[in-house]
């Protein structure tokens, strides 16, 4: 327990004129944002405590819910322990993504002076193989027609049109992997990456590496040695009997189906970038479940 209280936000975080003014500094600071919309997007993605000791950009699909509860741990010396149950959002974990809404995290955009925080922070990020991501990606929106959900449903109305996907047969099959993955690529092709969905767009727009400049990149398939190394970074031991979060995970499938010639050339296509900023090998997909 903390001998003391823990520092959290307590002002109300900016009303939307001064959100777009934390975007336009954020162009003014980072060149490689070249449009008001990439601006925006980025100081909306990254979290930061009210110590500014470290800050984290959220990247769909790679360990966000995890690795917010252990950054909760870390700054308040106490586990997230909330219960929420909330029907209308398919993160069965959805209360770690509620941490900016409670003023204990907040958002760059949501910051008078957001942009100014980032030199001196220990700068976040967690990222994973492409392959398994839009696989997570894949079984996340078949998810969103099982229950009927509101969430995803444009893009699930897009993939109805655009691929045919086929949506009473299509779910979980090797199949409409491919038409997803299809889907994915042309979207690519005739949209702004920024207007694709951020749980299977690229990693590089979501992490823009070239204007965050990460101290350190978690990969989901090792997230105990990054917690570690994240504890080390901050001078802060681990507390005894620490276990590694593990939320918003989902149950362990025979990936081996969803494997072959035309998935592998439509991930290499699509994540070109991440695999050549990331250092995942595109020929060596892990579709395959470990033994």
């Amino acid at each position: 327990m903390p001998s003391q209280p823990r520092d959290v936000f307590h002002w109300k975080p900016l009303a939307p004129e001064g959100r777009k003014a934390v975007a336009d500094a954020a162009m003014a600071a980072y060149p490689a944002l070249k449009t008001p919309t990439e601006a925006q997007d980025f100081v909306s993605r990254v979290v930061v405590p009210a110590s500014f000791r470290w800050a984290y950009v959220l990247n769909g699909k790679c360990a966000t819910s995890s690795t917010l509860r252990y950054l909760f741990q870390m700054e308040f010396g106490t586990a997230l322990t909330v219960a929420l149950e909330d029907d209308t959002d398919l993160n069965p974990d959805s209360v770690a993504h509620r941490l900016h809404r409670a003023s204990v995290l907040r958002k760059l955009s949501e910051l008078k002076r957001g942009v100014d925080v980032l030199p001196g922070a220990l700068r976040l990020s967690t990222v994973r193989h492409p392959a398994t991501r839009a696989l997570s990606a894949f079984f996340y929106i078949c998810a969103t027609q099982d229950r009927a959900h509101p969430f995803m449903a444009e893009d699930r109305i897009r993939m109805n049109a655009m691929v045919g996907f086929d949506w009473d047969n299509d779910r979980r099959t090797a199949a409409g992997f491919v038409k997803f993955l299809r889907y994915i690529e042309d979207g690519l092709r005739h949209s702004q990456q920024l207007r694709v969905n951020p749980h299977w767009r690229p990693q590089m727009t979501n992490t823009r590496p070239d204007v965050y400049q990460p101290d350190l990149i978690g990969r989901v398939e090792d997230l105990g040695s990054f917690f570690r190394a994240v504890a080390d970074r901050l001078g802060q031991p681990l507390p005894a009997g620490w276990v590694e979060p593990r939320a918003n995970t989902q149950p362990p499938r025979d990936l081996s189906a969803f494997d072959g010639p035309e998935v592998r050339a439509l991930i290499a296509r699509i994540y070109a970038d991440d695999f050549a900023a990331f250092g995942y090998d595109p020929g060596a997909l892990p579709l395959l479940p470990k033994e």
